[in-house]
């Protein structure tokens, strides 16, 4: 046992680290160059702080008694200077930070896929490809929004606020002294806020991956999700998960908001602290009037500075906890790392594999035994053939030579060197894997195949182009797909879509096959790798492997026995163990397992009769991408949408907490108006300070009336700005929630025309749920309060300055559209600039989650590093876009902020001016300056928060064009009319149909049949030719192009649809299980609470998985993994097969519903759906011709058409194309 968990665990949780050391750091991305730039941009911060420290005193000598107008010139030209500094630095400050930041960013994205694709298969079993990926398409946004913008803003306010106290202990340290307990108080609210948001933070990620896990699954198996009406449970489990994040984060946006609230309020004490003791200190003559306001102006200026930094908090303490979560990933060590130059590299390599002793037990399931004891020897050149049971640990051995997984004993030697001693890239690049479920990626047909080969014959133009093409074309048609690719309008070229979904299943898999075969491997694995072809297909396949034999190792794993009489070894497993080894006639004459598999399968012996043909059409799998892009989509709805109504959308996901809303911006009303208030406070704090000695007395009482006040109004800031933060983070969560689970919702309510286009692959929309509602969040919450709070200071300020002196606050408000009008460009760049990088940096990450869900397949082919040269090829193309507009951008920003000094000049003269001549007295001056200064900064930083505003507006925009999308078979639409009750009576009256993407071919063409209660029918035919579209048909993912298809004398378009496939259950040859307990799984979409164990019980034994299902520890209640994993491709569609059954359907429909089983089980599904057959109606598709001898009509199609119907009998009296396919799949003639 200690040896099992020495092996295990590693898999399970990583290696240590070779070295001990710290873990790795974010900071850790930092070159020395980036380091430079950081410091550079960190000292013109500083610098920006100091020169806006410097406010407070010029203020002070202006309003002195002595040498007024000339001074008051003096100071206006400084203003005028710093405006420029400010400019100057502002503008270096925020462009190196931007760029430091996406350079981290950038490399922060290459090294976190570098990080995943490298871990071993057992890490994606456990956590599933969804909570990984949704780091790549919502943390590292979080941990990029933190590191450019917000780390620049907020070194500026920090470094404003240290110059501030710098001031204070330059003027009057024993008053600095005192201010320091304001210190202390911003410095413990800070680090209980900080500790508690990171916390409550890091919970909340958790549970959106897991959500995200969920939405991933559901996506990737829209047809499914449609077929079964389970879309919603999928939305009700996917909605659990958001209530815990939005719980956790709510918590931590309360954190956020009471330290901000402590902050403001500890502020606005500060200043009647500074006033209160100041004058106590300046009648005891320790300070001078002006120290005393330098002091008090000081800290204003902390304040202002506090304003702008508090709303960051949020942004930051998220950021670091994406970052904790992209670092646990990151610091994992993998024990199987394709990126691990060690190991050995032998020059030459005959393919002999050997296994000894070998024990395997899976990290996912470390309770179940998958093999026990196997000693098996793989011969080169020649080919051997495993067989058995679904379950038995077939596929197990391929994981092994893969080294997907490691051996808990035993070894495995590949020309006796054992195989953990080799180079585990090298290793797997002598091998090549064909698997029963393949993946394609989103690309061309031609550069999939091209993946087949070798890394560094991929690279750098290894070999000339024409050259490489030839071994397409030969990998091609050696695996039986050149004909049908090159019927294809683009050829080679063709586009495969999202997941392959433009090839049929038979089609997809030649592709593979063509993949394996292009890097002509030493040891090719095949795993179930035929089960999607029609015979023929796989016969000419078969044959043209046996042509290169000689060269290689090959392994077949497989549940037809008629495709292994010819293999040099056949080994029959069993639970784990092999149960019978030798050649086909040898375990035959034995009379064992082998010999009942093979006559159960058995044909009658009828001969095969060998074919060349190929002819494969291509009627519709194969789709064009310029073709689809051309033709318009249903639903489609204009991209551009006004601010409000986009504003309105958020309000419309915050209906129910409209009171907290409506709280939230009257709280936002009262901080705004703080500062004017202030400002009056100031001002008469300023007037008593400045009279003489003989009246120190009247000073004491008076002051002490205005530090009072200012004690209630941090108070009321802290009131107010902590109803503003609890009310808008409870609002804002509401928002996210709302809008994911209804965007996940709209999205699943789409028919499967909706899926089709390109803009909607399981990457795009996947980061649309996680990605764009995160910016959703910027039309409210933070960035709302910020936005209403500077326009409520500033219409105080105006409204209050009008009021005191007119003369100053119109001159002053003239000035104010220029704050705006650089602040609204700025955000018109930025929109510009992200319109134009969102397209790529969705592909991109689209590109790394279609690779992070393909692991086995990108592991299997060593494509790591390919992988990671195209992400950094797309990454490399945004940064190259987005650099003109960050100087553009960040010229108006800094011009945003630095025209308040000029501003602040025009008032320093105007007001001297006036006071000069006795206009004004010192006491309205205050006023006006400081009311309209204040708001027109708070004003300016407002447009700190414009690249989170055009965010939100384009993440509005996504979810607008989701939930504003209307299928054209809407399951949610009430008109149709409801049946009661549904007979199965199912007609096809002159039904042709041609995909959107391919007008003018035909997949169904001209069809007519009808079925009745009871009756069952099948469809056969090569590969495409048009009988998974039936089914489809009939499901209602589309509609006819002409004809109709009624059920019970109704038409299909006039029913309501969800009542229609309730009465429908489809058994798919890709077989879907969710992430959940076998429980979970059958029960799902039954539409009813209650479902007995011994309905459950009958369903998974009529399947046979009922035995399985009770050996395993937890039975029912084991969970299956992500996507159904830790189960073999059988035992996954016979659990697919008992949910179909349990549904009790009245029309049945299976599409090579038992491909992936071996022949017991096979005839045993079969006698099982027979006996539930009768009474309801039941259409079949299959390959394989022994399933359907039963059916009371046979349809064979080819092209689209069908070409002969009858029974069995009746098609193979008439000599014709079913006669042909049902003689090739027989045995060979049998050797004398």
């Amino acid at each position: 046992m200690a040896d099992e968990v020495r092996i295990i665990s590693p898999q399970r949780h990583g290696l240590s680290a070779v070295e001990p050391g710290p873990p790795l750091k974010l900071l850790s991305y930092t070159t020395t160059t980036d380091r430079l730039v950081m410091l550079m941009g960190c000292i013109f911060c500083v610098i920006y702080g100091e020169l806006a420290g410097t406010f407070q005193r010029f203020g002070n000598d202006v309003i002195g008694p002595h040498e007024l107008n000339s001074e008051v010139a003096r100071f206006a030209l400084y203003f005028i200077y710093l405006g420029i500094g400010i400019f100057v630095f502002v503008f270096a400050g925020t462009v190196t930070f931007f760029l430091w930041g996406d350079r981290i960013i950038h490399r922060l994205r290459v090294d976190y896929l570098k990080s995943i694709i490298r871990q071993d298969i057992a890490f994606f079993d456990i956590l599933g490809s969804g909570q990984i990926t949704s780091s790549l398409t919502s943390d590292i946004y979080l941990v990029q929004d933190a590191l450019s913008a917000k780390l620049s803003l907020t070194l500026t306010s920090v470094a404003t606020c240290t110059s501030a106290f710098v001031i204070i202990f330059v003027e009057s340290w024993r008053l600095a002294l005192v201010l320091l307990s304001a210190v202390v108080g911003i410095a413990i609210a800070n680090s209980v806020g900080t500790r508690y948001a990171v916390r409550y933070n890091k919970g909340a990620l958790d549970a959106l991956a897991k959500s995200n896990s969920i939405a991933e699954e559901a996506l990737r198996s829209y047809k499914h999700v449609t077929a079964f009406g389970i879309r919603q449970p999928l939305v009700d489990k996917y909605g659990k998960q958001l209530n815990h994040a939005r719980s956790q984060s709510t918590k931590a946006r309360a954190a956020i908001a009471l330290m901000t609230a402590a902050f403001m309020g500890i502020v606005y004490l500060s200043s009647g602290l500074s006033f209160w003791q100041g004058s106590r200190f300046l009648v005891r003559g320790e300070a001078t009037t002006s120290g005393v306001i330098a002091c008090s102006m000081a800290v204003i200026i902390c304040a202002l500075a506090i304003s702008k930094v508090a709303p960051n908090a949020q942004a930051f303490t998220t950021g670091a906890a994406g970052a904790s979560r992209l670092l646990l990933y990151m610091n994992r060590h993998s024990p199987q790392d394709p990126f691990d130059e060690g190991g050995m590299r032998p020059n030459i390599v005959k393919g002999e594999i050997t296994f000894k002793s070998v024990k395997l037990v899976y990290p996912s399931r470390p309770d179940y035994t998958a093999l026990d004891d196997i000693n098996l020897l793989f011969t080169p050149g020649k080919l051997t053939a495993v067989v058995g049971a679904s379950g038995c640990g077939k596929s197990s051995m391929i994981g092994l030579m893969e080294r997907f997984y490691e051996p808990i004993s035993g070894s495995i030697t590949l020309d006796g060197v054992d195989i953990c001693s080799l180079n585990l890239s090298w290793l797997r690049q002598q091998m090549a894997l064909v698997g029963q479920e393949p993946v394609l990626f989103k690309a061309s047909i031609y550069d999939n195949i091209k993946h087949g080969l070798s890394y560094a014959t991929r690279s750098a133009s290894a070999i000339p182009k024409q050259d490489e093409r030839e071994k397409v074309i030969r990998a091609a048609t050696i695996a039986n797909a050149h004909l049908f690719i090159s019927a294809l309008p683009q050829g080679y070229d063709t586009q495969v879509g999202d997941e392959g979904r433009e090839l049929s299943g038979g089609q997809l898999q030649r592709i593979a096959i063509a993949r394996a075969l292009i890097r002509d491997p030493k040891i090719l694995l095949l795993d179930e790798a035929t089960a999607a072809l029609d015979a023929e297909s796989e016969n000419i396949i078969l044959r043209n492997l046996e042509r290169n034999q000689s060269q290689r190792t090959t392994i077949l794993i497989t549940h037809r026995l008629t495709t292994v009489r010819n293999a040099d070894k056949i080994v029959m497993m069993a639970n784990g163990h092999v149960a019978e080894l030798g050649t086909h006639d040898e375990l035959v004459q034995a009379g064992g397992i082998y010999a009942t598999a093979f006559a159960r399968q058995d044909t009658n012996g009828i001969s095969m009769i060998k074919t060349e043909r190929e002819g494969i059409d291509a009627s519709h799998e194969s789709v064009d991408d310029a073709e689809v892009q051309s033709q318009p989509f249903r639903g489609d709805v204009a991209a551009a949408q006004s601010v409000w109504s986009l504003v309105r959308l958020a309000y419309n996901f915050n209906r129910e907490e409209r009171s907290y809303v409506a709280f939230g911006l009257l709280c936002c009303l009262v901080t705004g108006a703080i500062t004017p208030v202030q400002s009056i406070f100031f001002a008469k704090s300023i007037q008593w300070l400045s009279v003489p000695p003989p009246q120190f007395s009247d000073l004491r009482s008076h002051i002490n009336f205005w530090s009072l006040l200012y004690l209630v109004l941090g108070l009321v800031a802290f009131g107010a700005w902590s109803g503003q933060g609890l009310c808008l983070a409870y609002c804002s969560e509401a928002l996210t929630r709302n809008a994911r689970a209804s965007a996940l919702q709209s999205i699943l309510r789409q028919d499967v025309e909706f899926f089709d286009r390109p803009i909607n692959s399981t990457g795009d929309l996947m980061a649309i749920l996680s990605r764009s509602a995160t910016h959703l969040a910027g039309l409210g919450g933070a960035v709302l309060s910020t936005i209403l709070t500077a326009f409520a200071t500033l219409v105080g300020g105006i409204i209050l300055s009008l009021i005191i002196g007119w003369k100053l606050a119109l001159v002053f408000i003239a000035t104010i559209p220029l704050i705006l009008a650089s602040g609204w460009l700025r955000l018109r760049i930025l929109a510009s600039m992200d319109a134009n990088v969102r397209a790529t940096y969705s592909d991109s990450a689209a590109y790394a989650a279609e690779a992070v869900a393909a692991i086995r397949t990108v592991a299997a082919f060593s494509l790591e590093e390919s992988i990671l040269q195209s992400y950094q090829e797309a990454l490399d193309e945004v940064a190259a876009r987005i650099f003109r507009s960050t100087l553009i951008s960040s010229a108006l920003y800094a011009a945003s902020q630095a025209i308040v000094f000029p501003i602040a000049a025009l008032g320093f003269w105007y007001g001297g001016t006036l006071i000069a001549d006795g206009s004004y007295t010192s006491f309205q001056f205050f006023v006006c300056f400081s009311a309209l200064v204040s708001g027109s900064q708070s004003v300016s930083a407002v447009f700190n928060f414009a690249p989170d505003l055009n965010r939100a507006v384009h993440g509005a925009q996504d979810f607008c064009r989701l939930l504003h999308t209307m299928p054209a078979m809407d399951s949610l639409d009430s008109r149709g009319v409801v049946r009661s009750s549904c007979n199965g009576l199912v007609e096809f009256q002159n039904v042709s149909f041609e995909y959107r993407n391919r007008p003018g071919r035909y997949a169904v063409q001209d069809l007519s049949f009808r079925i009745t209660p009871g009756q069952t029918i099948a469809f056969v035919g090569r590969s495409g030719s048009g009988k998974s579209t039936v089914i489809a048909l009939l499901e209602r993912f589309y509609d006819p192009t002409s004809g109709d298809v009624l059920i019970d004398g109704h038409n299909l378009r006039h029913l309501d649809v969800q009542s229609l496939r309730s009465y429908m259950s489809l058994v798919g040859q890709n077989s879907v299980l969710y992430q959940g307990t076998i429980r979970e799984n059958l029960t799902l979409g039954l539409g009813r609470s209650i479902v007995t164990n011994g309905e459950i019980e009958q369903a998974c034994a009529e399947a046979n998985i009922l035995e399985f299902i009770q050996g395993l520890p937890d039975g029912l209640n084991t969970e299956v993994g992500s996507r159904g994993t830790t189960l073999s491709g059988g035992e996954r569609q016979r659990i697919a097969i008992a949910r179909a059954l349990l549904r009790n359907p009245t029309i049945l429909l299976l599409d090579e519903a038992t491909s992936a089983l071996d022949g017991e089980s096979e005839d045993i599904v079969q006698e099982a759906l027979a006996a539930v057959s009768r009474g309801r109606a039941t259409i079949m598709v299959a390959h394989r011709l022994r399933t359907v001898r039963d059916a009371h009509v046979i349809f064979v199609m080819e092209k689209g058409l069908v070409v002969e119907r009858g029974n069995h009998e009746q098609l193979l009296k008439a000599g014709g194309r079913y006669a042909e396919l049902f003689h090739a799949q027989s045995l060979e003639e049998r050797k004398a």
